[in-house]
């Protein structure tokens, strides 16, 4: 399952990552910002890194438009209209309203748990792998990569290991406790060791899950 979430609550839920990046930026540094959804965190990357670049991927294509509006005043950024996943692939995209965020998701899956409303097609989306975005020069190598993508964390981690591992900071949102303790092992394979964002503890596979976490190469 793949999925985006366009959220309309005033709540910054991203100040910590923000800031975190903020402590562990040098000037010039790329970032990747997957699941850039409507900007706000990109536009303030942006800044961070006046003299580097900025890679907003969101794969809704209204979503998009917001993107692409909200970010348009800064050169430093790109914004690129495509999905992150474990394989290059053209999937349909579905809509549902919750309470204070609509959600979009790729692959209609029973997992999706969370939906208030019926499903309903948008269409076909294209997903592409992280590391094809590197060997096809869409997007030159990032030094710091962010990645919150609704509980498709695990596939844009499966199809990004050569550009994972050259990175010096990835930086997820885990959706789903299972998926955590798999995310957790895969990185560890690919040669990261994984911190909590919170207290920056050592995580393994038996630690508790963490919600925000960040991956460094060993």
């Amino acid at each position: 399952m793949l999925c985006t979430v366009e959220c309309t609550s005033p709540i910054d839920w991203d100040d910590k990552i923000v800031k975190f990046i903020e402590e562990n930026i040098v000037p010039g540094d790329t970032i990747l910002d997957i699941g850039a959804n409507v900007g706000n965190n990109t536009y303030r990357f942006s800044e961070l890194t006046p003299r580097g670049k900025v890679y907003a991927i969101e794969l809704d294509p209204e979503t998009f438009t917001k993107l692409s509006q909200r970010t348009y005043p800064n050169d430093n950024v790109k914004s690129i209209n495509v999905g992150i996943s474990d394989e290059n692939s053209e999937v349909t995209i579905y809509s549902g309203t919750g309470d204070s965020c609509t959600y979009n998701i790729v692959g209609k899956t029973d997992t999706a748990y969370w939906m208030t409303q019926d499903h309903i097609s948008r269409g076909k989306v294209k997903c592409v792998t992280l590391d094809w975005l590197m060997q096809e020069k869409i997007c030159t190598q990032p030094q710091i990569i962010k990645i919150d993508v609704e509980r498709a964390e695990l596939k844009v981690v499966r199809g990004g290991k050569l550009t994972l591992q050259r990175s010096k900071l990835i930086i997820i949102e885990n959706h789903e406790e299972e998926q955590f303790y798999q995310l957790i092992k895969l990185l560890n394979e690919y040669g990261l060791n994984c911190y909590c964002l919170k207290n920056k503890h050592l995580l393994t596979e038996k630690s508790p899950s963490c919600y925000q976490f960040y991956a460094t190469p060993l």
